[in-house]
């Protein structure tokens, strides 16, 4: 029997080295680092607990839960709340030094301490369950320790423990197995080391264990070998992919592993220094999984295989990774050893930058154009980038300068570059300004003179009209159409220069009319490709104005229209309908028909808010992209370096984040559910799962704080709330916090909302039923028996009324017929005399 099994390992050894051997050739391994954006460290001074986070999970409500060496802790993105032991009697955590987080399907969190606890968490009623101080646990697994669970769908939980082999707990019926490694039988487990516990879309139970894979056989209730070669040797991580394939990490690869086909694919990986620390895995929305191996993050795509996200491989202790998952807003959360917790926003938007080496027109052509070829000494000399003038003409041809001679011509397809020099020199050092008119005839104005460029005899010609421009006053920069130039000045305002009689006319600033320019101090002037009759013009400190070239009318935006500044120092209109505004408080893009502004920052992945004056390049069509797609791409600088982007990567946000209660303040002081203390019969209620309060009337100050279950950029989120029954509409807040003082008696509806990055309100709405009672005294109860006293009264003062009424009728009716008594004895006593 030894001998069968000696013949079955060597054959399955010699499988495993040629297939290493072959894909060491057919499939590439690491690939070349790829670039993560800039983490956000959160640390105890944010109110982490502790430092070594060994354990990170999203529960279905959208709290992080983190594992640490003090406690379990809940995170909503602006507060945490820790679970520590209790002596209480009530169930709590078992053990603070927690040592993994497993999330399953129902939601339940298993929690595994370092000295071998195994607790279930419940994050909605926030109750435990100790599972490892049960009697049939402590009788099945004495003495094991839990590497990692997965609950199947027969709620049975598979237990992978670090040198016991493999245990099977059944939530249902509460029976326990325990399977191990026997030398000699044909079934069972390669060995006592577990990995990892994993089903397959058929609902079979697979097993890693260090020195292979097996599948648990329901009918013979133990573990078999698979039917086809398995990696063997020196496993350390098992993860179940969406699609339902394997991947499995080995000391020297990263095995992919159909289990219905058994069709594999070997990635190679540096060999694995910690044998003890298994690889753990998470996958975004894209389905790009990111691996823990040795504490450096990797990223596995089907597209480009295997890349190394770790900025190096001699990082720090405190710089290694313990624990990952990518919630589902794709945020990355890193738990490190000893350096807090590391997030990533995977929707970063795509921005690259980079630092000045030399000056921002050096560097656009020497680093982000990648142009070889001499520049003219006097372009490299002047350090000045606020000189840098450029236009981009219809053959992709890039025409620039920085007040400096000869123009130079970069071929933004071929990269050749070309020297076009004047006849004669120019007066001065200021700019040159360069544009292109529709019919593609490149432009050049220098002081009070203009030229155009004819490509036939590659010479400038000059325009025969003189540029009638208020002296001192600069050009800054110039539009030129089919009828006319049009300059924008430093104090001047707007000038148009006619064609073809040089006629000019100014547009200037005029207080008593709010369709003229809003400034005369210009910074930048900019056409539209859609629309030949609008210019975009930027000012200084008056914000941006739409001008119409038919009418000589401006429409002004201001901060008050959306804008996070009013200096405007470049104003790019891209391909796409957009409007691209460098200010001193960040990027804004504006939609050019809504008018629609958003505002991108450092939070966005800008290397800094404040740009700068002509620190900008914008390159339209196939010249944009090396790959030959026809997009735009824009390049701005200001005071810290480079950014630059293509216009249609710069995405709206549509994740639709949920807000969750996290606490409610009565009266200034905690809502308390009940009045009993906190018991295992009896626990508290979270507040995140309350639907409907009622409070008395005198307990009418209340105070909700709520959180958005969004991690990405949480500056970004806006928080609005409203108390149907007291208001009608929204109220706007900075603050995830809706505060009510002195409520009437009455019922309520609290609803309470949030926007994600994009500013776009979320369309689930949180709901809280609240019901201020009126006091004993204005119940319907009282008011009723108010009705029946005041009923009563009224009767008994009707009664005494009607028995008044009646003796005085009966009154008058006696002084009645005693007055016609005493009247017919007067009768009669006249009578008898007569």
């Amino acid at each position: 029997m030894q001998g069968y099994y000696g013949f079955i390992a060597r054959w399955q050894y010699l499988f495993w080295f040629f297939l290493s051997l072959f894909n060491s050739i057919a499939v590439p391994g690491l690939a070349q680092s790829a670039q993560l954006p800039t983490p956000e460290i959160i640390t105890d001074q944010q109110g982490l607990p502790q430092a070594f986070i060994t354990g990170v999970v999203q529960d279905q409500q959208g709290f992080m839960w983190m594992a640490t060496r003090d406690g379990l802790c809940r995170y909503d993105g602006r507060t945490f709340r820790v679970f520590r032991p209790e002596s209480t009697g009530k169930p709590s955590l078992s053990f603070p030094g927690l040592n993994r987080l497993v999330l399953d399907h129902r939601g339940t969190i298993w929690i595994m301490s370092e000295r071998g606890d195994l607790d279930r968490f419940d994050p909605r009623t926030e109750t435990f369950t100790n599972i490892s101080r049960l009697p049939i646990y402590q009788q099945t697994f004495q003495l094991s320790v839990p590497a990692d669970v997965w609950l199947d769908r027969r709620d049975r939980l598979w237990i992978a423990f670090t040198n016991r082999g493999i245990g099977l707990y059944d939530t249902r019926t509460g029976q326990a197995h325990h399977y191990r490694h026997q030398t000699g039988h044909p079934t069972g487990l390669p060995d006592d080391v577990g990995v990892g516990c994993v089903t397959d879309n058929q609902g079979r139970c697979w097993v890693a264990t260090r020195q292979g894979l097996s599948i648990f056989d329901e009918k013979r209730q133990c573990f078999t070998a698979p039917p086809f070669p398995v990696p063997h040797e020196g496993l350390n991580g098992f993860y179940r992919t969406r699609t339902g394939e394997f991947l499995i990490g080995s000391s020297h690869h990263l095995i992919r592993l159909n289990p219905l086909t058994g069709q594999t694919r070997l990635y190679s990986l540096p060999p694995k220094r910690e044998f003890w620390n298994l690889m753990l895995f998470s996958t975004d929305s894209r389905g790009a999984i990111y691996f823990l191996r040795d504490g450096l993050l990797y990223q596995y795509t089907d597209k480009d295989s295997i890349q190394m996200l770790s900025p190096r491989t001699d990082i720090s202790v405190t710089e290694q990774g313990r624990s990952l998952w990518v919630d589902r807003s794709d945020v990355l959360w890193i738990g490190m050893n000893g350096g807090g917790i590391w997030k990533y926003d995977l929707r970063g938007q795509s921005f690259q930058t980079a630092p000045y080496q030399t000056a921002f027109h050096v560097d656009l052509f020497r680093r982000w154009l990648g142009v070889k070829q001499p520049l003219a000494p006097s372009f490299l000399a002047n350090r000045n980038s606020y000189d840098f003038r450029y236009t981009v003409d219809l053959q992709q041809r890039l025409w620039f300068n920085a007040a400096s001679q000869p123009i130079q011509r970069l071929d933004l397809v071929s990269g050749h570059l070309s020297t076009l020099p004047l006849l004669t020199p120019l007066p001065g050092n200021s700019p040159n300004l360069l544009a292109t008119d529709p019919a593609g005839r490149v432009w050049m104005a220098h002081d009070s003179l203009a030229w155009w460029y004819q490509d036939e005899i590659a010479q400038w010609k000059p325009f025969p009209f003189r540029l009638r421009v208020t002296y001192p006053h600069t050009l800054v920069q110039m539009v030129v159409d089919q009828e006319a130039i049009w300059l924008a000045t430093t104090g001047a305002g707007l000038y148009r220069i006619d064609r073809r009689t040089g006629a000019t006319r100014q547009f200037t600033y005029h207080p008593d009319n709010l369709t003229s320019l809003s400034s005369n101090n210009l910074f930048c002037l900019s056409s539209d490709p859609l629309d030949p009759n609008r210019l975009w013009i930027g000012t200084y400190g008056s914000g941006l104005c739409l001008f119409n070239k038919r009418t000589g009318r401006c429409k002004r935006l201001t901060s008050t229209d959306g804008l996070p500044n009013n200096v405007i120092y470049s104003a790019l209109a891209d391909q796409h309908g957009y409007l691209w505004m460098g200010t001193n408080k960040g990027l804004v893009r504006m939609d050019r028909k809504t008018l629609r502004m958003k505002t991108f920052t450092r939070d966005d992945g800008l290397l800094a808010d404040e740009f700068n004056r002509f620190h900008f390049l914008y390159v339209s069509g196939k010249a944009a992209r090396s790959d030959g797609h026809a997009d735009d791409r824009i390049l701005m600088g200001g005071l810290k370096g480079i950014t630059a982007f293509y216009p249609d990567q710069i995405q709206n946000d549509t994740y639709i984040p949920r807000s969750e209660i996290t606490q409610i303040q009565v009266n200034n002081k905690p809502l308390v559910i009940t009045d009993s203390p906190d018991t295992a019969a009896k626990p508290f209620l979270p507040v995140h799962l309350l639907h409907h309060i009622e409070l008395p009337y005198d307990q009418n100050f209340l105070t909700v704080n709520f959180a958005v279950m969004q991690y990405n950029k949480p500056g970004k989120n806006r928080f609005r709330y409203q108390l149907e029954g007291l208001k009608k509409g929204w109220i706007e807040s900075s603050r995830p916090e809706a505060i009510f003082t002195a409520l009437s008696p009455g019922h309520y509806v609290l609803k309470l909302n949030a926007s994600n990055t994009s500013g776009r309100w979320s369309s689930t709405v949180r709901q809280l039923d609240v019901v201020i009672r009126p006091p004993i005294w204005a119940t319907w109860e009282a008011y009723l028996i108010y009705l029946i006293v005041l009923a009563t009264i009224a009767y008994m003062l009707l009664r005494a009324y009607i028995s008044r009424l009646t003796l005085q009728q009966g009154i008058a009716l006696k002084e009645q017929e005693t007055l016609q008594l005493r009247q017919m004895d007067e009768l009669k006593t006249r009578f008898f005399q007569t």
